[in-house]
């Protein structure tokens, strides 16, 4: 039943400068809305937000989400948003997480009540949770739990 809920790729482009963003200094990253003229959804300052991973303070990690464009467009992208240069790019890396995150639709909702009534008509004494059931957040998560 759970393989039945529709799940879609993300990806992902980590980019290591030698400079930081002055725009995300200090901060988890930025989103985008569709009609900012960016071909990615958002980026997360990783070196920002797990600045014990970073061994040379000169390096700097960005990780580019949600495009599904070739990674020169996402790099362009990027550099145009950022100001810095091809000089600054140290090292880029690409990924393709398959099927990882959840369609949030109606067909996903449908199936998700679907298995909740299974477990709860059957008596059963297995429960799941997690982030995707119907919201993501802790009171989510807990309502969900009681629920079960």
């Amino acid at each position: 039943m759970f393989s039945e809920i529709p799940m879609t790729d993300v990806h992902s482009t980590t980019i290591f400068t030698n400079r930081k963003v002055s725009l995300l200094d200090g901060s988890f990253g930025v989103l985008y809305t569709p009609r900012t003229e960016t071909n990615f959804c958002g980026i997360l300052a990783q070196s920002e937000i797990f600045p014990q991973r970073v061994s040379n303070e000169h390096i700097h990690s960005y990780t580019v989400i949600g495009s599904i464009e070739p990674v020169e467009k996402i790099l362009d992208t990027f550099k145009k948003l950022t100001s810095l240069t091809s000089e600054n790019i140290l090292h880029h890396e690409h990924y393709v997480w398959k099927k990882s995150i959840p369609v949030y639709n109606r067909p996903r909702q449908e199936q998700v009540l679907k298995i909740q009534d299974s477990l709860l008509q059957q008596k059963t004494s297995i429960a799941f949770f997690g982030n995707y059931l119907f919201a993501i957040g802790l009171k989510d998560l807990v309502r969900g739990a009681q629920s079960l």
